[in-house]
Protein backbone atom coordinates (compact mmCIF):
# COMPACT_ATOMS: atom_id res chain seq x y z
CA UNK A 1 0.00 0.00 0.00
CA UNK A 2 1.37 3.39 -0.96
CA UNK A 3 2.10 5.72 1.88
CA UNK A 4 -0.26 8.64 2.19
CA UNK A 5 0.90 12.23 2.40
CA UNK A 6 0.45 14.07 5.61
CA UNK A 7 1.06 17.68 6.61
CA UNK A 8 3.46 18.69 9.35
CA UNK A 9 3.67 21.38 11.99
CA UNK A 10 6.81 23.37 12.84
CA UNK A 11 7.19 23.94 16.57
CA UNK A 12 7.16 27.67 17.28
CA UNK A 13 9.40 27.17 20.28
CA UNK A 14 12.26 24.92 19.12
CA UNK A 15 11.71 24.69 15.33
CA UNK A 16 11.25 20.92 15.25
CA UNK A 17 8.96 19.44 12.58
CA UNK A 18 6.13 17.32 13.92
CA UNK A 19 3.63 15.04 12.19
CA UNK A 20 0.33 16.68 11.55
CA UNK A 21 -1.67 14.56 13.98
CA UNK A 22 0.67 15.27 16.90
CA UNK A 23 -0.68 17.88 19.26
CA UNK A 24 2.54 18.44 21.16
CA UNK A 25 6.14 18.90 19.98
CA UNK A 26 8.18 15.73 19.96
CA UNK A 27 11.29 17.63 21.07
CA UNK A 28 10.20 20.15 23.68
CA UNK A 29 6.54 19.32 24.39
CA UNK A 30 5.21 22.70 23.21
CA UNK A 31 1.45 22.68 22.37
CA UNK A 32 0.79 22.62 18.59
CA UNK A 33 -2.97 23.13 18.57
CA UNK A 34 -2.82 26.60 17.02
CA UNK A 35 0.09 25.93 14.65
CA UNK A 36 -0.83 26.01 10.93
CA UNK A 37 -0.34 22.77 9.02
CA UNK A 38 2.49 22.95 6.47
CA UNK A 39 2.23 21.26 3.00
CA UNK A 40 2.01 17.47 3.14
CA UNK A 41 4.94 15.10 3.05
CA UNK A 42 5.22 11.36 3.25
CA UNK A 43 4.31 10.10 6.68
CA UNK A 44 7.41 7.97 6.81
CA UNK A 45 9.67 10.94 6.42
CA UNK A 46 10.32 13.45 9.15
CA UNK A 47 12.99 16.08 8.72
CA UNK A 48 15.61 16.47 11.46
CA UNK A 49 14.92 18.51 14.53
CA UNK A 50 16.11 22.06 14.89
CA UNK A 51 19.21 22.92 12.84
CA UNK A 52 22.38 21.27 14.00
CA UNK A 53 25.93 21.65 12.83
CA UNK A 54 26.79 19.01 10.28
CA UNK A 55 29.76 17.92 12.27
CA UNK A 56 27.69 17.63 15.47
CA UNK A 57 27.45 13.97 16.63
CA UNK A 58 24.38 14.86 18.63
CA UNK A 59 22.66 16.10 15.50
CA UNK A 60 23.41 12.87 13.67
CA UNK A 61 22.12 10.77 16.55
CA UNK A 62 18.98 12.85 16.90
CA UNK A 63 18.30 12.56 13.19
CA UNK A 64 18.66 8.79 13.31
CA UNK A 65 16.33 8.47 16.27
CA UNK A 66 13.71 10.73 14.73
CA UNK A 67 13.83 8.83 11.43
CA UNK A 68 13.30 5.57 13.31
CA UNK A 69 10.36 7.06 15.16
CA UNK A 70 8.89 8.44 11.97
CA UNK A 71 9.10 5.04 10.32
CA UNK A 72 7.30 3.56 13.28
CA UNK A 73 4.67 6.29 13.01
CA UNK A 74 4.19 5.50 9.32
CA UNK A 75 3.65 1.85 10.12
CA UNK A 76 0.99 2.74 12.67
CA UNK A 77 -0.74 5.01 10.14
CA UNK A 78 -0.54 2.53 7.27
CA UNK A 79 -1.87 -0.29 9.43
CA UNK A 80 -4.87 1.84 10.32
CA UNK A 81 -4.00 2.33 14.00
CA UNK A 82 -3.98 5.86 15.30
CA UNK A 83 -0.66 7.24 16.48
CA UNK A 84 -0.65 8.77 19.94
CA UNK A 85 -1.71 12.38 20.06
CA UNK A 86 1.23 13.23 22.33
CA UNK A 87 4.39 11.20 21.69
CA UNK A 88 6.65 10.60 24.63
CA UNK A 89 9.52 13.07 24.21
CA UNK A 90 11.68 10.84 26.36
CA UNK A 91 11.84 8.30 23.53
CA UNK A 92 13.71 10.74 21.37
CA UNK A 93 15.60 12.68 24.01
CA UNK A 94 19.31 12.18 24.40
CA UNK A 95 20.64 12.51 27.93
CA UNK A 96 23.49 14.93 27.75
CA UNK A 97 25.90 14.32 30.63
CA UNK A 98 27.41 17.65 31.57
CA UNK A 99 31.13 17.67 31.31
CA UNK A 100 32.90 17.73 34.66
CA UNK A 101 36.38 18.94 35.29
CA UNK A 102 38.82 16.16 36.05
CA UNK A 103 39.50 15.99 39.80
CA UNK A 104 42.88 17.22 40.78
CA UNK A 105 45.10 14.45 42.15
CA UNK A 106 45.09 14.11 45.96
CA UNK A 107 48.30 15.29 47.50
CA UNK A 108 49.45 12.92 50.27
CA UNK A 109 51.33 14.77 53.02
CA UNK A 110 54.91 13.75 53.60
CA UNK A 111 55.12 10.76 55.91
CA UNK A 112 51.37 10.06 55.87
CA UNK A 113 51.72 6.70 54.13
CA UNK A 114 54.35 5.55 56.60
CA UNK A 115 52.33 6.83 59.56
CA UNK A 116 49.21 4.99 58.41
CA UNK A 117 51.18 1.80 57.92
CA UNK A 118 52.84 2.16 61.31
CA UNK A 119 49.52 2.63 63.07
CA UNK A 120 48.14 -0.45 61.35
CA UNK A 121 51.18 -2.45 62.43
CA UNK A 122 50.77 -1.13 65.96
CA UNK A 123 47.16 -2.29 65.99
CA UNK A 124 48.26 -5.72 64.82
CA UNK A 125 50.86 -6.05 67.56
CA UNK A 126 53.84 -5.66 65.24
CA UNK A 127 55.90 -3.33 67.40
CA UNK A 128 59.08 -3.63 65.35
CA UNK A 129 57.33 -2.88 62.07
CA UNK A 130 55.41 -0.03 63.68
CA UNK A 131 58.56 1.58 65.07
CA UNK A 132 60.33 1.49 61.72
CA UNK A 133 57.46 3.02 59.76
CA UNK A 134 56.58 5.63 62.39
CA UNK A 135 60.21 6.70 62.68
CA UNK A 136 60.22 7.23 58.91
CA UNK A 137 57.04 9.31 59.24
CA UNK A 138 58.59 11.47 61.97
CA UNK A 139 61.79 11.89 59.95
CA UNK A 140 59.72 13.00 56.93
CA UNK A 141 57.58 15.48 58.89
CA UNK A 142 59.11 16.27 62.30
CA UNK A 143 56.60 19.09 62.85
CA UNK A 144 53.60 16.75 62.62
CA UNK A 145 52.35 16.33 66.19
CA UNK A 146 50.20 13.32 65.29
CA UNK A 147 53.20 11.43 63.90
CA UNK A 148 55.23 12.30 66.98
CA UNK A 149 52.49 11.00 69.29
CA UNK A 150 52.01 7.76 67.35
CA UNK A 151 55.75 7.13 67.37
CA UNK A 152 55.83 7.83 71.12
CA UNK A 153 53.04 5.27 71.66
CA UNK A 154 55.05 2.64 69.80
CA UNK A 155 58.14 3.44 71.88
CA UNK A 156 56.06 3.29 75.06
CA UNK A 157 54.74 -0.18 74.19
CA UNK A 158 58.23 -1.30 73.27
CA UNK A 159 59.41 -0.28 76.76
CA UNK A 160 61.63 2.62 75.67
CA UNK A 161 60.20 5.11 78.15
CA UNK A 162 62.87 7.85 77.80
CA UNK A 163 62.36 8.03 74.02
CA UNK A 164 58.59 7.84 74.42
CA UNK A 165 58.68 10.77 76.85
CA UNK A 166 60.82 12.76 74.43
CA UNK A 167 58.41 12.33 71.50
CA UNK A 168 55.28 12.83 73.61
CA UNK A 169 56.89 16.06 74.83
CA UNK A 170 57.50 17.14 71.24
CA UNK A 171 53.87 16.43 70.34
CA UNK A 172 52.61 18.52 73.27
CA UNK A 173 54.95 21.36 72.35
CA UNK A 174 53.60 21.34 68.81
CA UNK A 175 49.96 21.19 69.99
CA UNK A 176 49.81 22.30 73.64
CA UNK A 177 46.01 22.09 73.82
CA UNK A 178 45.80 18.47 72.67
CA UNK A 179 44.78 16.52 75.77
CA UNK A 180 45.40 13.12 74.15
CA UNK A 181 49.07 13.89 73.59
CA UNK A 182 49.41 15.25 77.13
CA UNK A 183 47.76 12.13 78.59
CA UNK A 184 50.33 10.01 76.77
CA UNK A 185 53.14 12.10 78.21
CA UNK A 186 51.71 11.88 81.74
CA UNK A 187 51.32 8.10 81.49
CA UNK A 188 54.90 7.68 80.24
CA UNK A 189 56.25 9.85 83.06
CA UNK A 190 54.12 7.89 85.54
CA UNK A 191 55.46 4.54 84.36
CA UNK A 192 58.99 5.88 84.41
CA UNK A 193 58.60 6.74 88.11
CA UNK A 194 58.90 10.48 87.47
CA UNK A 195 56.02 11.10 89.86
CA UNK A 196 56.20 14.85 90.31
CA UNK A 197 56.43 15.53 86.59
CA UNK A 198 53.57 13.14 85.92
CA UNK A 199 51.42 14.84 88.56
CA UNK A 200 52.13 18.20 86.94
CA UNK A 201 50.97 16.91 83.57
CA UNK A 202 47.78 15.44 85.05
CA UNK A 203 47.04 18.76 86.74
CA UNK A 204 47.54 20.59 83.44
CA UNK A 205 45.08 18.22 81.82
CA UNK A 206 42.53 18.81 84.57
CA UNK A 207 42.94 22.55 84.10
CA UNK A 208 41.97 22.10 80.46
CA UNK A 209 39.35 19.38 81.06
CA UNK A 210 38.07 19.38 84.67
CA UNK A 211 35.83 16.39 83.93
CA UNK A 212 38.57 14.15 82.54
CA UNK A 213 37.90 10.96 84.50
CA UNK A 214 41.06 9.19 83.30
CA UNK A 215 43.27 12.01 84.52
CA UNK A 216 41.47 12.08 87.88
CA UNK A 217 41.87 8.33 88.33
CA UNK A 218 45.50 8.20 87.22
CA UNK A 219 46.48 11.14 89.40
CA UNK A 220 44.64 9.65 92.37
CA UNK A 221 46.38 6.31 91.93
CA UNK A 222 49.75 8.01 91.54
CA UNK A 223 49.28 9.95 94.78
CA UNK A 224 47.88 6.96 96.67
CA UNK A 225 50.15 4.13 95.55
CA UNK A 226 53.36 5.82 94.39
CA UNK A 227 53.58 8.74 96.77
CA UNK A 228 51.63 7.18 99.64
CA UNK A 229 49.55 10.31 100.13
CA UNK A 230 46.02 8.98 100.61
CA UNK A 231 44.67 12.34 101.76
CA UNK A 232 45.83 14.04 98.56
CA UNK A 233 44.57 11.15 96.44
CA UNK A 234 41.11 11.07 98.00
CA UNK A 235 39.51 14.07 96.22
CA UNK A 236 40.70 12.84 92.83
CA UNK A 237 39.41 9.30 93.37
CA UNK A 238 36.14 10.66 94.73
CA UNK A 239 35.74 12.83 91.61
CA UNK A 240 36.50 9.86 89.35
CA UNK A 241 33.84 7.83 91.17
CA UNK A 242 31.33 10.66 90.74
CA UNK A 243 32.13 11.01 87.04
CA UNK A 244 31.61 7.27 86.50
CA UNK A 245 28.77 6.42 88.90
CA UNK A 246 28.06 2.76 89.36
CA UNK A 247 31.39 1.50 88.00
CA UNK A 248 32.85 -0.84 90.67
CA UNK A 249 36.51 -0.21 89.87
CA UNK A 250 36.23 3.50 90.65
CA UNK A 251 34.25 2.84 93.84
CA UNK A 252 36.77 0.23 94.92
CA UNK A 253 39.66 2.66 94.52
CA UNK A 254 37.75 5.29 96.47
CA UNK A 255 37.01 2.82 99.28
CA UNK A 256 40.68 1.86 99.53
CA UNK A 257 41.67 5.53 99.84
CA UNK A 258 39.04 6.02 102.54
CA UNK A 259 40.40 3.00 104.36
CA UNK A 260 43.92 4.42 104.21
CA UNK A 261 42.73 7.71 105.70
CA UNK A 262 41.13 5.71 108.56
CA UNK A 263 37.59 6.53 107.46
CA UNK A 264 36.54 2.93 108.07
CA UNK A 265 32.83 3.60 108.12
CA UNK A 266 33.04 5.42 104.82
CA UNK A 267 35.19 2.67 103.34
CA UNK A 268 32.79 -0.03 104.57
CA UNK A 269 29.82 1.74 103.00
CA UNK A 270 31.54 1.97 99.61
CA UNK A 271 32.82 -1.62 99.76
CA UNK A 272 29.26 -2.83 100.47
CA UNK A 273 28.05 -0.81 97.51
CA UNK A 274 30.60 -2.57 95.31
CA UNK A 275 29.61 -6.01 96.60
CA UNK A 276 25.97 -5.33 95.81
CA UNK A 277 26.93 -4.82 92.18
CA UNK A 278 29.71 -7.41 91.98
CA UNK A 279 29.19 -10.00 94.73
CA UNK A 280 32.00 -12.19 93.36
CA UNK A 281 34.67 -9.50 93.87
CA UNK A 282 36.91 -11.51 96.20
CA UNK A 283 39.35 -8.69 96.96
CA UNK A 284 36.55 -6.32 97.98
CA UNK A 285 35.00 -9.00 100.18
CA UNK A 286 38.35 -9.57 101.85
CA UNK A 287 38.93 -5.83 102.45
CA UNK A 288 35.48 -5.40 103.98
CA UNK A 289 35.90 -8.48 106.19
CA UNK A 290 39.21 -7.10 107.44
CA UNK A 291 37.58 -3.78 108.38
CA UNK A 292 34.77 -5.55 110.20
CA UNK A 293 37.22 -7.71 112.15
CA UNK A 294 39.28 -4.68 113.16
CA UNK A 295 36.09 -2.99 114.35
CA UNK A 296 35.50 -5.92 116.71
CA UNK A 297 32.93 -7.63 114.51
CA UNK A 298 34.73 -10.96 114.11
CA UNK A 299 31.59 -13.04 113.57
CA UNK A 300 30.35 -10.66 110.87
CA UNK A 301 33.72 -10.76 109.16
CA UNK A 302 33.86 -14.58 109.18
CA UNK A 303 30.27 -14.82 107.95
CA UNK A 304 31.09 -12.46 105.08
CA UNK A 305 34.05 -14.62 104.05
CA UNK A 306 31.99 -17.83 104.26
CA UNK A 307 29.25 -16.23 102.13
CA UNK A 308 31.80 -15.65 99.39
CA UNK A 309 32.89 -19.29 99.52
CA UNK A 310 29.28 -20.42 99.29
CA UNK A 311 28.93 -18.40 96.10
CA UNK A 312 32.05 -19.95 94.58
CA UNK A 313 34.05 -22.50 96.62
CA UNK A 314 36.81 -22.65 93.99
CA UNK A 315 38.29 -19.19 94.62
CA UNK A 316 41.53 -19.83 96.55
CA UNK A 317 41.95 -16.36 98.08
CA UNK A 318 38.59 -16.62 99.86
CA UNK A 319 39.82 -19.68 101.79
CA UNK A 320 43.09 -17.98 102.72
CA UNK A 321 41.24 -14.88 103.95
CA UNK A 322 38.85 -17.05 105.93
CA UNK A 323 41.77 -18.96 107.44
CA UNK A 324 43.40 -15.72 108.60
CA UNK A 325 40.18 -14.51 110.22
CA UNK A 326 39.57 -17.85 111.95
CA UNK A 327 43.15 -18.03 113.23
CA UNK A 328 42.94 -14.54 114.74
CA UNK A 329 39.61 -15.46 116.28
CA UNK A 330 41.26 -18.49 117.94
CA UNK A 331 39.33 -21.07 115.92
CA UNK A 332 42.44 -23.04 115.02
CA UNK A 333 41.01 -26.32 113.59
CA UNK A 334 38.78 -24.36 111.21
CA UNK A 335 41.67 -22.09 110.28
CA UNK A 336 43.88 -25.11 109.54
CA UNK A 337 41.22 -26.59 107.27
CA UNK A 338 40.81 -23.29 105.40
CA UNK A 339 44.57 -23.00 104.81
CA UNK A 340 44.74 -26.57 103.50
CA UNK A 341 41.90 -25.89 101.09
CA UNK A 342 43.71 -22.82 99.82
CA UNK A 343 46.89 -24.85 99.18
CA UNK A 344 44.86 -27.54 97.42
CA UNK A 345 43.16 -25.05 95.09
CA UNK A 346 46.37 -23.09 94.40
CA UNK A 347 49.23 -25.60 94.59
CA UNK A 348 51.51 -23.41 92.47
CA UNK A 349 50.99 -20.23 94.47
CA UNK A 350 54.12 -18.77 96.04
CA UNK A 351 52.70 -19.15 99.54
CA UNK A 352 51.05 -22.56 99.00
CA UNK A 353 53.79 -24.41 100.86
CA UNK A 354 53.81 -21.87 103.69
CA UNK A 355 50.05 -22.20 104.08
CA UNK A 356 50.33 -25.99 104.24
CA UNK A 357 52.99 -25.72 106.93
CA UNK A 358 50.82 -23.20 108.80
CA UNK A 359 47.88 -25.59 108.62
CA UNK A 360 50.02 -28.39 110.12
CA UNK A 361 51.19 -26.11 112.92
CA UNK A 362 47.68 -24.96 113.80
CA UNK A 363 46.42 -28.55 113.79
CA UNK A 364 49.12 -29.54 116.29
CA UNK A 365 48.34 -26.56 118.49
CA UNK A 366 44.63 -27.41 118.41
CA UNK A 367 45.37 -31.00 119.47
CA UNK A 368 47.61 -29.89 122.32
CA UNK A 369 50.80 -31.13 120.67
CA UNK A 370 54.13 -29.25 120.51
CA UNK A 371 54.04 -26.14 118.36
Amino acid sequence: MAAKNEGFRVCPKCGARNKGKWEFCVRCGEALHDVTMAPGEKATRVVALAPATEASPAGVILLSLVLLAAVAGGIWWVSGSKPPAQPDPGIFAIAQTPSRPSPSPTVVPAGQKEADGGRRALGQGDARGALKLLQQAVDSAPDNASFQSSYAQALFLAGDLPAAIQHFSTATQLEPQNVTYRMGLAAALNHAGRNDEAAQEYNRILTQEPANVDAEEDLGQLLLLRKGDAAAALPHLRKASELRPGEPIFDQQLAFALEKTQDLDGASAVYRKVLQKTPDAAEVRGRLAEILFNQGKADDAIALARAGIQRDPNVPVLHRDLGALLERAGRLPEASAAYREYARLAPNAQDARAMTERADLLAKQASGGPS
